[in-house]
Order: structure tokens, then C-alpha cells, then sequence
């Protein structure tokens, strides 16, 4: 057994990527090691009972409030609504923190003291950082962490270059797909969703999932159906975009409306599931201006869609490559409709990219190949502390 314990850092339970994935990482070390694990997360949300489940959760229910509320204490944790940590949490007993991704900064670093080591698990790159006001929070904190894990080689030049992180201190472990590890019900057939949305068996569906944002380009994604209408060379095409609330639409919609694009461009709400969608998608359409290394890829590539993003764009080209999609100059909707127009034409190149994705995922980025990876730092740093063993 360890010594003490390794206590996991958390925004909040939500049901989007960064909880998810340190849930499965918790549940998979619950089962894959001997590491005693207790978790405290600065919010709720609707996966706290996986949590619970899991290891010893305390979820500090006044730091979640509403999600504009959450945005602002994002970086800057409320120390009026929030517990002494210190104290909860003395360094004898919690010799390592685990502060996955850059919103528990800052309670890593209330914790930093004599004897302690700090894995801060970063998930983001610039714009996040910007749009928090992190930048300077995160270099004051470079000289108490120990280790970074890195999502991707794109979040480790971020923090080499912006964050000034010696590079020796960083260890890449791509992102995982979630939906396997969660054994989510079997997929619907993709028909059925085609149904549901009105669209015609014989026609193609470029999809995109995420929420609706910016940093996503939910408006780039209403270009992209422009220009596709507009090149695609008499083939029937959908487009689904799933992710988000109802009225988060509502600016893109005005968009969509005034081009005409309604009968051919659709917006859903998140769904607890989304691998049904990915049944229906012919290929994957990501728009994001700034992805790290997106869990929605890993999912559209373990369904073997083959994927077409932006160069410069963070992570993406790192499973794209040549051969699992088509990667197309930074903001360039023109060139990425060409592309998509182009793998829908050519169903061999389309049903090859899809094919190589797909051994990707499932050779280089499931649970399975990243666990041991992440054990493996957690263990490396308790045996650098003094008296510390592991059986």
C-alpha cells in the first residue's frame, strides 16, 4: 500500500470532458492499482453520485451555482464558499495532489506546502487560459508543481512556450474516449436518427459535436454548410451538430434561418449518449479554432468516421496525421468543404480514412494503453517522497 494518500482535484461533476475523464481515471486506478484515492471537487453537477461511487468524494455543493457563476470562480476559486483545504487535507496524510486541468490552479497551490508533491493534468491551451486570466496564476504555480501531464503535444508546446514549464517537467498522455469506458446501451441504428431529423436514407451527414461556442466554431459550422450546399456536386448532404442546451442556438440559428440553410442544418441538444449520432455521421467535421485533443473526435474516430479539422487548431492533427482524415489551412471553410466534398465523392478514401482512425483509437488512445501511463507518473512521484512505499 501507499503512504498517505493521493487527493484528486476537480471543478465540479458536470457532464463534460474534463469530469468525465477524471472519473474514468479514478474508477480505472480504483481497479488497476493500490493507490488510496479521496476526491474533492469545487462543485456538483450530474454525475456526482459516479463520483461517490468511486472513492471518497467531498463535492463543496456553494461552489456550484449557476454556470455563469462557475465561469467566473472558474480560476478563482471562492474561498468564502470554500472549505479550509488545508486543514481538511493535511500533508501527512495527502502527499500528492492531482489537479486536473488549469480551473484547480489555484487550490493545487493553496495546498503547496513542505512535503507535498503537486500532477497538474492540463487539458487547455491558449484561449482558455486567456479567456480565465490564468496566464499569471498558471506561472506562479510552475515552481510548486512537480509533474504536468500534458493532453496532447500541442498542450505541451502551450505550456513550454506561454506558460514557461521546463520541458522536463511535462509528460504527454493523450486524452481517452469515454464512451466505452462508461458502457453506455448499445448504439441506435443510425437510420433511426436519420428519421428523426427527416433525413433521406440515400443522403450523406457531416456531423460536429460540442458545445456551442466560439472556441468551437459553431458559426464556422454554419459556413461550412454554405459552402458545402454550394460545391457538393449533386450529392444530397444533412448536417448535425449535437451538443449543448436548446437555447444555446439561438444566435447561430438566426444565421442558419437567414440563409436557408434550416431544412438541411440541424442543432441538437446534448444527449447522455451521443454514439447513436456517430452511427448516422459520414464523416466528422471538426470546427474548433482551439481543441486540445477532443474527446469528440476520439469518439467519431472509434466509430470510423475519418475526421477533417483545421491546422494550428490544437491536438486534432496529432491523431489525423495523413491518414485518418484530412487536415486543411487554419479558418480555411472553403478549403475544409472541398474536403469534406471530396471523402464524400471518394467512398474507398472515405471508408479508408475511417478505417485507419479507427485502429488509431483502439492502438494508441483507449483507457487501456493511458492508465498505465498516468499510474505510472502518480507512483514515480510518491517514490521521490521521503519514507513513502508502494506494495
Amino acid at each position: 500500500m501507499t503512504k498517505g494518500k493521493v487527493l484528486f482535484l476537480g471543478h465540479d461533476a458536470s457532464r463534460t470532458g474534463a469530469p468525465l475523464l477524471l472519473l474514468e481515471i479514478v474508477r480505472w486506478l480504483g481497479i488497476n492499482s493500490t493507490l488510496k484515492m479521496e476526491i474533492y471537487l469545487n462543485g456538483g453537477g450530474a454525475i456526482e453520485d459516479d463520483y461517490l461511487k468511486v472513492a471518497r468524494t467531498f463535492c463543496n455543493r456553494a461552489g456550484s451555482q449557476s454556470l455563469f457563476g462557475r465561469a467566473l470562480r472558474k480560476l478563482r476559486w471562492n474561498a468564502n464558499s470554500e472549505p479550509d483545504l488545508v486543514s481538511r487535507y493535511p500533508v501527512e496524510h495527502y502527499p500528492v495532489v492531482y489537479a486536473n486541468t488549469i480551473a484547480t490552479c489555484q487550490a493545487a497551490m493553496g495546498l503547496a506546502q513542505p512535503g507535498r508533491r503537486i500532477i497538474h493534468h492540463v487539458h487547455e491551451m491558449a484561449y482558455a487560459t486567456d479567456v480565465y486570466r490564468a496566464k499569471e496564476i498558471l506561472r506562479k504555480a510552475v515552481p510548486h508543481t512537480d509533474v504536468y501531464i500534458a493532453a496532447s503535444g500541442a498542450v505541451k508546446d502551450f505550456l513550454i512556450e506561454i506558460i514557461l514549464v521546463p520541458r522536463e517537467k511535462i509528460r504527454v498522455i493523450h486524452e481517452f474516449p469515454i464512451a466505452g469506458c462508461l458502457q453506455l446501451r448499445a448504439a441506435d441504428i443510425g437510420n433511426t436518427i436519420r428519421l428523426r431529423h427527416g433525413i433521406p436514407d440515400n443522403a450523406f451527414v457531416i456531423g460536429m459535436c460540442g458545445s456551442p461556442e466560439w472556441r468551437k466554431g459553431t458559426d464556422i459550422f454554419v459556413r461550412l454548410v454554405q459552402q458545402v450546399r454550394e460545391i457538393q456536386e449533386g450529392k444530397c448532404c444533412y448536417f448535425l451538430w449535437v451538443g449543448g442546451e436548446r437555447d444555446s442556438y439561438r444566435e447561430v440559428q438566426f444565421d442558419v434561418d437567414k440563409l436557408g440553410l434550416r431544412n438541411i442544418c440541424h442543432f441538437v441538444p446534448a444527449v447522455e449518449d451521443p454514439s447513436p449520432y456517430f452511427k448516422a455521421f459520414d464523416l466528422f467535421a471538426l470546427t474548433s479554432r482551439e481543441d486540445p485533443f477532443p474527446l469528440v473526435m476520439l469518439e467519431a474516430a472509434a466509430s470510423g468516421l475519418p475526421i477533417v479539422c483545421f491546422a494550428q487548431s490544437g491536438g486534432a492533427t496529432e491523431l489525423v496525421e495523413a491518414d485518418a482524415g484530412i487536415i486543411v489551412p487554419y479558418l480555411d471553410v472553403q478549403a475544409m468543404a472541398r474536403a469534406c466534398v471530396d471523402l464524400l465523392v471518394n467512398e474507398e478514401k472515405r471508408k479508408r480514412f475511417g478505417a485507419q482512425a479507427k485502429i488509431k483509437v483502439e492502438g494508441r488512445y483507449l483507457l487501456a494503453q493511458q492508465g498505465p501511463k498516468i499510474r505510472a507518473v502518480i507512483e514515480s512521484v510518491l517514490e521521490s517522497i521521503p519514507g513513502s512505499r508502494i506494495t
